[in-house]
């Protein structure tokens, strides 16, 4: 039995990243690109660092950070 609430915790933090990472867009499909890009390679950095201490809670919230930025990203390559 877990503390905390894994999915909400997960679909809170897949919306406020969508919400945050639309906000930093240029309208420069290709600028947009490579920052959503560099963006996710980022976070998976991050992932890769699992320091002790961080917890499931952080994994869960650095997973929906990427789902959202990779799904933003979909949506871009989409239009392009």
């Amino acid at each position: 039995m877990s503390f905390f609430d894994f999915e909400a915790i997960y679909n809170t933090q897949y919306k406020k990243t969508c919400l945050f990472l639309k906000r930093g867009l240029t309208g420069d499909i290709d600028q947009d690109i490579t920052t959503l890009e560099s963006t996710i390679k980022t976070l998976f950095d991050l992932q890769g660092l699992d320091w002790s201490g961080r917890g499931d809670l952080f994994l869960e919230r650095n997973q929906a950070s990427i789902a959202a930025a990779e799904t933003l990203l979909s949506e871009l390559r989409n239009k392009k």
